[in-house]
């Protein structure tokens, strides 16, 4: 069983984004840049924008990080991690009320 981390990243492209995955929590790190400009006649309009985040999303289970396998497409970034052992075998009890 796996647990799966989805996040839609609009204008992040794959080479920007750096994913670190731990037992507790994901981290999703990305850089972009875009430089635009314009030439008309005496005019020169030249304009360049950075943009930086980063997000640390922690885990309800404690996961396998090193068998962690992401996917990137259209902006949609989903990441498939295996639980570990110990996780699976954590299951509710039922309390009985006296």
């Amino acid at each position: 069983m796996s647990s799966i981390l989805k996040a839609e990243l609009p204008g992040v492209e794959k080479k920007d984004l750096n994913i670190e995955v731990l037992p507790e929590q994901v981290s999703l790190k990305a850089e972009t840049s875009e430089e635009q400009e314009t030439r008309e006649g005496a005019y020169h309009w030249r304009e360049r924008t950075f943009h930086c985040f980063e997000r640390n999303v922690p885990l309800p289970v404690e996961v396998k990080s090193s068998e962690a396998k992401a996917s990137f497409k259209d902006g949609l970034l989903e990441i498939h991690m295996p639980k570990t052992e110990a996780s699976l075998a954590k299951k509710p009890v039922k309390v009985k009320i006296e």
